[in-house]
């Protein structure tokens, strides 16, 4: 009986040794069971793969993250599997990457990876930025940009911005920053790279396809104040322009709206509502520019586990009096402005003009994080105006009207204009037809 006590002693003793080397470290929040198992196996993973103990803020961000996703993802998720893909995120990095932030960014990054294109991780300096642009200003060079391929393309440069002021255009490349790469980036690396510091200076090597150029200039920061909306009479139609969806949009539309009913009353022909190059924004931004146009009838439906059939549904009050709206997309008008015209198009209240938009159909919630950083989560898939998902589809015209390059932009819009029939819809076609 000793003899077996004493045999066993040792393979006892270095069970517990185990047992207390992968304990996890005492977390500031309570973690769900399936999360709590999969961070374990994750500290397990890392000890032996880096030889060492992840760091304790380390281990803590990831479990944070690994959480919100278990509770809020669109869809149920294999947390066993996040955990691995964590792992590899971090093993990939250099060995001497291997500290924070870089580490962490690794891990959440490796996660979010094996969910959907639109989910993404935003370490505190890129958070800190995106909360800025949602408000309508950062500090920055002025472009618009978008991932090409592996190239930093700019959609547009920003009216009055360095950018602009210099003679940067659409479709232009942004190749190098003070001789440094910028190919092969994600978005929210190279939005990281390009911001900074009022009157900090950078040297942008730029290639322009539609010419072959390639180029270099140097510009100076500033502060950019983002318009989410311009607007125009001509004659008696009103042009409307919406940007972006930020925390600005739905007070510039009734700024726009208030101008045009001093100028025009009741003399206002029909609206056009130009959503051109919008990615789009905050989706309540997008539910109440709707709003603005309908006097009833569902905005937006919402499906997702944290959310499932949430609905949004017009009050009355359409500020545009019934006049004819003629709304116009192209292949980069996204997500919260397809609501906007799937609301109007599927109500019957708009007609929709221009090309196939881009076919984002998919919610992101912000989460935030306790090391300041945050993520971007699809919480929700939606459809508006009742109409059909158009997530990966887009919103085919009812007009196809393509922009002639030669032409210029006030007359590609006077040709819109052109075609309204300055008559009040019925059933989505003009009275008459």
């Amino acid at each position: 009986m000793h003899r077996q006590f004493g045999t066993r002693w040792p393979a006892l003793l270095f069970a517990a040794v185990l047992l207390a080397a992968c304990a996890l470290p005492s977390l500031p929040f309570q973690l769900d069971p399936v999360v709590h198992l999969a961070l374990e196996d994750y500290d397990r993973g890392y000890r032996q793969a880096i030889g060492t103990a992840p760091p304790e803020d380390h281990l803590e961000m990831v479990g944070q993250a690994m959480q919100k996703v278990e509770r809020l993802y669109v869809d149920d998720v294999d947390i066993p599997a996040l955990s691995q893909a964590a792992l590899r995120g971090v093993i990939a990095l250099p060995e001497a990457d291997r500290v924070d932030p870089a580490l962490t960014t690794a891990a959440i990054n490796g996660m979010l990876a094996e969910l959907d294109p639109n989910t993404s991780y935003l370490p505190p300096e890129a958070y800190s930025a995106y909360l800025e642009s949602i408000d309508g200003h950062y500090e920055g060079f002025g472009v618009r940009i978008r991932i090409d391929g592996d190239y930093v393309t700019i959609v547009n440069p920003i009216e009055g911005s360095p950018a602009a002021e210099i003679g940067l255009l659409a479709d232009d490349r942004i190749t190098h920053i003070d001789g440094r790469e910028l190919i092969g980036l994600t978005l929210s690396e190279a939005v990281r790279q390009l911001r900074g510091p009022v009157d900090s200076t950078a040297v942008l090597a730029i290639e322009r396809p539609s010419t072959a150029e390639r180029f270099e200039v140097r510009l100076a920061r500033r502060a950019i104040e983002v318009a989410a909306v311009h607007h125009r009479i001509d004659g008696d139609v009103a042009y409307i322009q919406l940007a972006r969806f930020n925390r600005t949009t739905v007070r510039g539309l009734d700024a726009a709206f208030d101008d045009i009913e001093r100028t025009l009353g009741a003399r206002l022909c029909g609206i056009v509502l130009d959503m051109r190059d919008n990615p789009g924004g905050l989706v309540s931004a997008a539910v109440e520019v709707a709003d603005r146009f309908l006097e009833r009838g569902a905005i937006l439906e919402v499906h997702g586990r944290a959310q499932s059939g949430q609905r949004h549904l017009a009050a009355a009050g359409d500020r545009a009096d019934g006049k004819p709206v003629l709304v116009v997309m192209n292949r980069e008008s996204a997500s919260a402005a397809e609501i906007v015209a799937g609301a109007l198009r599927y109500q019957s209240r708009a007609r929709v003009v221009g090309e196939r938009s881009f076919g984002k159909g998919t919610m992101q919630v912000l989460q935030s994080l306790d090391n300041g950083g945050g993520m971007r989560l699809t919480t929700g898939r939606f459809s508006a105006g009742g109409g059909p998902s158009f997530d990966g589809k887009g919103i085919e015209p009812d007009i196809p009207f393509i922009a002639d390059a030669q032409q210029g932009d006030d007359a590609f819009i006077g040709r819109i204009e052109a075609t309204l029939p300055c008559q009040p819809l019925i059933a989505g076609r003009p009275a008459g037809e």
